[in-house]
């Protein structure tokens, strides 16, 4: 973890080996909406380590008995977040929400509270 403030948690994304692959954050929106964010580096794509970062910080914030929606948004063009949020139980928006401060190329999607995601084998993996 590197800060708790306002954001909620900020943790730096790294393999086994302590290679930092990316980050991934919780944090609010003017408007009060939940948003998670991630960025990893393009060697590390396609491997899973977004899916399970999010995934555990979905957990998280279940734990903590919070029952607001999480937000996340995907750039138009990145096909790969676009269907990794679809797995999760996101879904996407019509229309931006007041003041969620977004460039106009992304696209935003939203996730209820305490939504199962089941893994292949009908696991759950966060609620």
């Amino acid at each position: 973890m590197i800060a708790n403030d306002a954001h909620r948690i900020k943790h730096v994304i790294r393999l086994r080996t302590g290679e930092p692959v990316g980050f991934l954050q919780l944090g609010q929106r003017r408007n009060g909406d939940l948003q998670i964010g991630y960025f990893l580096a393009r060697a590390h794509w396609g491997n899973g380590f977004a899916r399970e970062a999010c995934l555990s910080v979905l957990g998280f914030v279940a734990s903590l008995g919070d029952e607001r929606p999480v937000h996340a948004a995907a750039h138009r063009d990145n096909l790969a977040s676009l269907r990794m949020l679809g797995s999760m139980g996101f879904r996407r928006l019509g229309s931006m929400p007041p003041q969620a401060d977004l460039p106009p190329d992304m696209i935003d999607h939203v996730r209820p509270p305490f939504q199962a995601v089941r893994d292949e084998r009908g696991g759950i993996l966060a609620r």
